[in-house]
């Protein structure tokens, strides 16, 4: 199967590229792309739409924002009808609901732009182009691949950071539940539904629901573990010391937990890499 990913900045789209498998080929290609005449010499099988702001980006001009996105979801749609793609799926996200509800937020102008997003895609989907919007929650994780402006906007990726530059990490919910997703187990649903054969589906894909200071914890073990040193967190001036819970964690493999685990080592190993303190 042949896989055209749009999006070559995103760590996600990176991320899909570098946990590809030997059946399936995968081309990151940019939204420049979309203006090309000529027709793809290889068949595609199948586009995953990641182009467009992220949540920071909606938050300095959310009008001209919400207009590029749109245009840029149209682009997609003609793209694949003239290369004869049967399929696109595209990665929306669970902040289109509302805090606490099933009803939609058409408040936030990043929520909006993936509302208005999934509907023209909706409008647009038959037997000859089938669409799948997956609605993913906050994404955590990170590869050594091709640089993005929005990877350190993981809470997870952030404190890390952190962690490993041996700065401050500032929490100010601390124990406000989060639903975190890791991307490799992202990646792994993803590969698993690319046969999809509905003419239009959605799916929520969630992870595991925790509060911010038990994930901050859990990942502090790691860093220990990795590292030998504790984290600084820091919540309404107050440091908070994880120095005496470390060695009482207690993280219960199977799984799905090991997505997680996996994660969080290889974020590690990577901001490692090209952050650490020499």
């Amino acid at each position: 199967m042949n896989i055209v990913i749009f999006g070559t900045k995103g760590y996600l789209s990176n991320s899909i590229l570098f946990d590809k498998n030997k059946k399936i080929k995968i081309q990151l290609l940019s939204k420049q792309k979309l203006t090309q005449k000529k027709k793809i010499k290889k068949k595609i099988d199948l586009i995953v739409h990641t182009l467009g702001p992220n949540k920071y980006e909606f938050s300095k001009n959310p009008t001209q924002n919400l207009i590029d996105k749109i245009k840029i979801t149209l682009k997609i749609i003609d793209f694949a009808k003239k290369n004869s793609v049967k399929k696109i799926i595209y990665i929306s996200s669970i902040n289109i609901y509302q805090k606490n509800s099933k009803k939609l937020n058409f408040r936030n102008a990043y929520s909006k732009a993936h509302i208005e997003t999934e509907t023209i895609l909706k409008k647009n989907s038959s037997a000859n182009l089938k669409i799948m919007i997956l609605r993913i929650s906050h994404l955590f994780g990170i590869r050594d691949t091709v640089s993005s402006k929005g990877k350190f906007l993981s809470l997870g990726n952030n404190f890390i950071k952190h962690a490993v530059e041996k700065k401050i990490f500032i929490v100010k919910k601390p124990n406000t539940s989060l639903h975190i997703l890791p991307i490799n187990y992202l990646i792994s649903k993803i590969f698993k539904i690319i046969t999809f054969k509905k003419n239009f589906e959605t799916k929520n894909i969630f992870f595991l629901k925790i509060k911010i200071i038990l994930f901050l914890k859990i990942i502090s073990y790691y860093i220990f573990k990795n590292l030998n040193y504790y984290p600084d967190i820091v919540y309404k001036s107050r440091k908070i010391n994880f120095a005496k819970d470390i060695g009482k964690i207690k993280v219960y493999k199977n799984k799905k937990i090991n997505f997680l685990i996996d994660e969080i080592e290889k974020t590690i190993q990577f901001f490692c890499k090209n952050y650490s303190r020499k």
